[in-house]
């Protein structure tokens, strides 16, 4: 039975040799670590319950969303973009209350 011979590893190019950093170049750019449903909101207002605020009233929240989980312990709120809106349905979700 033949044994099947190695191959020999090609040298590394220097586009390789560049790539792993071994010739002393800068690293890429680290990539970010945190997306932006992680990121804070800056508006104040977002996120806070609906009966707290009068959407019908208020033209600064009209476009706002409402979510409202049923049998979650959350209150229904009010998200100023789609981002934030899930992230609360995500939270309510989380808050279910247990069925008796």
């Amino acid at each position: 039975m033949a044994t099947p011979t190695k191959t020999k590893k090609p040298a590394a190019t220097a586009a390789n040799r560049n790539w792993n950093h071994k010739d002393g170049s800068t690293p890429p750019p680290a990539r970010r670590k945190t997306t932006a449903l992680v990121e804070m909101c800056p508006d104040p207002a977002c996120g806070l319950e609906a009966d707290q605020l009068d959407s019908s009233s208020d033209p600064t929240l009209w476009g706002w969303i409402r979510t409202e989980v049923v049998g979650s312990k959350e209150p229904a709120r009010l998200w100023d973009s789609a981002q934030c809106a899930a992230r609360g349905i995500a939270l309510a979700q989380l808050r279910m209350e247990a069925e008796q």
